[in-house]
């Protein structure tokens, strides 16, 4: 066999150091630790232990020891206290896969292909429980440092940006990872001003109490929490995922004292970035209500999506909302009326007015759009002005 473990066990300073100089260049936070002479010091020590560790491992076959993980956690731990970010932490173990593979070849001499494999069998049995004990000790640490909404509205944007998530990470934090997710985004409509940072983690910490589930702020208007689901079709989702959506709307809408929409679609982790856009995009479609009590995805506001990207489309049917806005309840018993499927009795009833007050309404309709509320023609084109505007697309209407 030839001394492919002395080769690498003679370059430990120069691949440590290549490795050190890697990280400082690719990541802000390294560049900032490695400025410092006695943390550079730091990090070279520990780079050449466990590289001269896995050489010397490899060489009898044999698997990192506890006292190497624990050593490897303890590091994790210290990033996370010098403020490396999870994201940093994944992608330091990527570049560092991609240069230890190339330490290897490097040592390597023509012809040797058995130990080659060798050295990078072992490294692939081994660099995960090393990885393992790295983002246990970070998590350890985060614990510690970091508070648990922190941590939660983390899991959520990770699961959203379709990044790897440790298993551990969501366990420590009370939560099971789904294979499917119902992404709603919780949408304040009309606020006077922006709930501030502080705000929003405290509003986060108690709709927590209600579900523990992930959420984070994609804007200052727009809470998306992610619930696990069954397997469904994007423009769908469950009864049970709306529900406890509904529930987080109606505690965010009562804290607030503001307007909420709903929107909400379907995805499976890995592509979830696609669910979150036609979530928003349903969200601004959706009816905004003080208490929340529908809703909505793809399904139910379709029509409204399609038309909003059409921009004649859009300025005709809000030129039909303004002559809505000339009459009074117009807005309101044509929603009812329409969410009724167009029964009289039902809406009046919603409306607590009398019937003939409908028929009233209905006509004054026809007389200030010219379009006739119970006609085909009609129900298309007033359900779709009557959706944009309550979902608070032309505020001046209503």
């Amino acid at each position: 066999m030839s001394d492919l473990f002395g080769r690498l066990k003679s370059r430990l300073d120069v691949n440590a150091r290549r490795a050190i100089d890697a990280y400082a260049r690719e990541f802000p936070e390294y560049r900032t630790l490695a400025s410092d002479s006695s943390e550079h010091a730091a990090m070279m020590d520990f780079a050449m232990l466990m590289r001269r560790r896995a050489a010397d491992l490899a060489a009898s076959d044999e698997p990192l020891t506890d006292d190497d993980l624990a050593a490897i956690a303890a590091v994790g731990e210290q990033r996370a206290g010098q403020g490396v970010s999870p994201a940093t932490h994944r992608r330091v173990f990527g570049l560092q896969s991609s240069l230890t593979v190339l330490e290897v070849r490097e040592a390597a001499e023509d012809g040797h292909v058995n130990d080659l494999l060798h050295m990078l069998s072992w490294l692939g049995t081994q660099g995960i429980p090393a990885s393992d004990a790295y983002f246990n000790g970070y998590l350890v640490a985060q614990q510690r440092l970091v508070s648990a909404v922190t941590r939660v509205q983390h899991l959520a944007r990770t699961l959203l940006n379709e990044e790897p998530v440790e298993q551990n990470l969501a366990q420590m934090l009370g939560m099971r990872l789904s294979e499917y997710y119902a992404v709603a985004v919780l949408r304040f409509v009309g606020k006077p001003s922006r709930p501030d940072h502080e705000i929003r983690d405290k509003l986060v910490d108690i709709l927590l109490g209600k579900d523990r589930i992930p959420m984070t702020w994609h804007e200052p208007e727009e809470l998306v929490a992610l619930i696990p689901t069954s397997r469904t079709a994007p423009v769908h989702a469950s009864t049970a995922a709306q529900e406890r959506a509904l529930d987080l709307a109606r505690g965010l809408a009562e804290m607030t004292s503001q307007a909420c929409a709903i929107g909400m679609a379907t995805g499976r982790v890995g592509g979830l970035a696609d669910s979150l856009t036609l979530a928003r995009q349903v969200s601004r479609a959706a009816p905004a209500q003080i208490t929340p009590s529908h809703v909505s995805t793809a399904a139910d506001v379709f029509v409204e999506l399609g038309t909003a990207q059409q921009r004649h489309i859009d300025r005709w049917l809000c030129e039909v909302a303004q002559q809505l806005s000339r009459g009074s309840g117009l807005v309101a018993t044509l929603d009812a009326y329409y969410r009724n499927n167009m029964n009289r009795l039902l809406t009046a009833a919603c409306l607590r007015i009398h019937p003939r007050t409908v028929d009233y309404r209905i006509q004054r309709v026809r007389d200030l759009t010219g379009i006739d509320p119970t006609t085909t023609q009609g129900i298309r084109t007033l359900s779709a002005v009557v959706g944009r505007i309550v979902a608070g697309t032309w505020p001046e209407a209503k």
